[in-house]
């Protein structure tokens, strides 16, 4: 992490070299500039830094040393405090006050992020001995565009206020606030209680004329806020375009140029459509290749799936910059700029033809000495053994050097482990480590791979935002198929040298064979140059799922686990279905009234019954009682399955019952099956409850 006297020598490098005259920099110029995909594409002006404070392991301070791999990153109790300093040391009641950054140079917050935090937080800018937020560090970390609107007078306009939650991210705030001279953040708390955190900033080169945050420039700043919010939740399609349309048929084993542009311009919208025999297989198989004005290397070498976040197969979501709709349309609103030209190619390395049609909306774009070309290019370790502690590694996602903006990423991960539930399957919990301009030590140093994925606690939602998605995760919990993507748009990452980019792999469980694929997403000047290895072909595969048995462990640990397909009452009408997505390769559904499955429980107690269940083409919904107990879901009583546009396998908890010993007769009934998908059940398990 970046210590005040770097930020100095930042800012009087930049003051020194002369940066660029510049726009004053406003709430509303950020805010506005939030859904600009186009500004991406130009450098900033030169000493622009963007730097991550964060409660990461402090241990971790040689690049391979002891304790880089550290992982008490907020728990509570750390042998170092995850703090900058400590401003007041705790009292009687342990209480103290730690300084999480404080900066001597014009700037704005531009992300904050918290998976759980005690204590209060104080912001304090430019020198004032006012704060302007002293609150709960929970609201200020994950809410604090409801909270700053609500103290400046903002619950007066319902459509403004309404507007702010398009900054609200999960468990991330992008709402940003701007200083002029300084920033200082405290916490004030316990220690020993729970305090993870991430506080990025967007630092400016000394002298620019910034704004500062205050209730009044809130409220100046609502239409700015609604039109953003709007642009943010709903892209429209870029103005003023022409479209370029093809429709090419690319052999097996060959290569077809899909689409050329001639003179000065830019893609302002990308649209693709891939068919072929396997869906799955042609995504991953055909590589896009996109080489702006006449570079024989290309800047973009991607599966043609995987640039635009679908992987494996045609997962639907949106975000800002990418999404995939419902009916196989992936679309790129990242801005491609070019000077003379631009030319789409694909290369079929599957063995049966793929029709690719491709639709680019082209526009005019004045390329000056700050224009930048969009770059991406993938790369995958296949037959990884997953480990944490010490045996974590760290995996390289871009190598750059030459003058840029880091503005992406996005992950595919086939997690093979046979434990069932993400408190043992976790593959992330792993640190994002990001070197810039030949430091030391990153500058980005993170708390865990779903923190910087803006969620926590390794969670499998499906889910969706402006800029960031987990559009699929197969389960159970984080097992199978994964994909995650993050977009640095208001945290545009930028570079002068060189950008070292890596996440460490740290798993709970030693896992093999575990699959990782990667795209960083940036822009770089010409010459810029990234150290990556070809393509094999080989890799281009969606790695199988191997067969595999549940492993009673992790957040399964001593539970007793049943096979649905082999504890079925025989008497009962089911069926059973095989595929290795499945423990022990098959699962039972239940497609009549009812579904009856013996159990046994090795002794009298107390036990948390879990369904571990599959979705279907539709929504089911049923009822389950064991023995004379009828179960009940945290936070509801119906059982309750959504369709999913992939096989999602879903660990359904029960509240704890008495069980006495011996077998236990488990009903599925009161089904409601509008499409007749069936209730479907790959395992059960008695997990004891103390």
């Amino acid at each position: 992490m970046r210590h005040l006297a770097v930020f100095l020598a930042v800012a009087i490098c930049a003051l020194a070299s002369g940066s660029r005259a510049a726009e004053p920099v406003t709430t509303a110029s950020l805010v506005a500039s939030m859904s600009d995909l186009e500004a991406l594409t130009r450098l900033p002006a030169p000493g622009t830094r963007v730097v991550q404070f964060s409660s990461y392991d402090r241990r971790s301070s040689m690049p391979g040393g002891p304790g880089w791999f550290g992982n008490a990153d907020g728990f509570g109790g750390e042998p170092i405090p995850g703090f900058e300093s400590v401003a007041k040391e705790p009292g009687p009641d342990g209480v103290g006050t730690y300084v999480i950054c404080d900066v001597q140079q014009p700037g704005a917050i531009v992300r904050t992020w918290t998976a759980a935090i005690d204590g209060t937080i104080r912001v304090y800018l430019d020198g004032s001995a006012t704060p302007v937020y002293d609150g709960p560090a929970y609201d200020f970390l994950m809410h604090h565009a409801t909270a700053l609107g609500k103290a400046a007078g903002l619950s007066e306009d319902e459509d403004a206020l309404k507007s702010l939650a398009a900054f609200e991210q999960r468990y991330s705030d992008y709402f940003p606030i701007p200083f002029a001279r300084s920033c200082r953040i405290e916490w004030i708390g316990d220690l020993k209680r729970v305090h993870f955190y991430h506080v990025q900033l967007k630092l400016f080169p000394a002298g620019t004329p910034v704004t500062p945050y205050s209730p009044a420039e809130l409220m100046n700043a609502r239409e700015a806020i609604t039109a953003s919010a709007k642009a943010l939740r709903d892209p429209a399609p870029a103005p003023n375009t022409t479209t370029r349309e093809a429709s090419v048929t690319v052999p097996p084993h060959e290569e077809r140029q899909l689409l050329a542009l001639e003179g000065q311009g830019a893609v302002r919208g990308l649209d693709v459509v891939v068919n072929g025999h396997s869906v799955e297989t042609v995504l991953r198989g055909v590589l896009l290749k996109v080489s702006f004005d006449g570079h024989e290397t290309p800047q973009i070498v991607a599966p043609i799936g995987d640039f635009f976040g679908a992987a494996p197969g045609r997962v639907p979501f949106q975000t800002l910059p990418m999404a995939v709709d419902p009916r196989g349309v992936m679309s790129c609103r990242f801005v491609m700029p070019h000077e003379r030209s631009a030319v789409f190619t694909a290369v079929n390395t599957t063995d049966t033809a793929a029709d690719v049609t491709i639709r680019a909306a082209t526009g005019p774009y004045a390329w000056d000495d700050r224009s930048m070309h969009l770059r991406a290019r993938w790369r995958v370790d296949h037959d990884l053994t997953a480990r944490g502690g010490p045996n974590a590694v760290d995996l390289p996602f871009l190598a750059a050097r030459g003058t840029g903006v880091y503005v992406g990423t996005a992950v595919y991960i086939m997690n093979p482990c046979p434990v069932p539930t993400a408190g043992g399957n976790w593959w992330g919990e792993g640190d994002e480590k990001v070197f810039v301009d030949g430091e030391d030590r990153p500058s980005i140093f993170g708390t865990g791979s779903e923190d910087y994925f803006n969620y926590a606690w390794s969670e499998s939602d499906i889910f969706q935002y402006p800029y960031f998605a987990q559009p699929i995760c197969t389960g159970p919990d984080t097992r199978g198929y994964i994909t995650n993507t993050r977009w640095h748009i208001s945290d545009a990452i930028p570079f002068e040298s060189s950008i070292d980019f890596a996440m460490e792999l740290f798993a709970h469980t030693p896992t093999p064979h575990l699959s990782y694929a990667r795209i960083s997403y940036w822009y770089g000047r010409p010459g810029s140059t990234e150290s990556a290895p070809g393509v094999n072909t080989a890799d281009l595969r969606v790695p199988a799922l191997p067969a595999w048995t549940v492993r009673a462990a992790g957040g399964a640990t001593n539970a007793s686990i049943f096979e649905a397909e082999a504890a079925r009452d025989p008497e009962v009408p089911s069926a059973v279905v095989e595929h290795p997505q499945y423990s022990a390769g098959a699962m039972a559904r239940f497609t009549g009234g009812e579904g009856v499955l013996r159990v046994t429980a090795p002794a009298a107690g107390r036990y948390r019954v879990v369904l571990t269940c599959v979705s279907g083409e539709g929504p089911v919904g049923f009822d389950a009682k064991i023995g004379d107990h009828a179960l009940k879901l945290r936070g509801g009583e119906r059982f309750e399955i959504r369709p999913e546009p992939f096989t999602r396998i879903l660990n359904l908890w029960t509240e704890p019952v008495e069980l006495a010993a011996g077998e236990q007769t488990l009903r599925i009934g009161n089904i409601e099956d509008p499409q007749n998908a069936g209730v479907g059940v790959d395992f059960v398990w008695l997990r004891p409850e103390k």
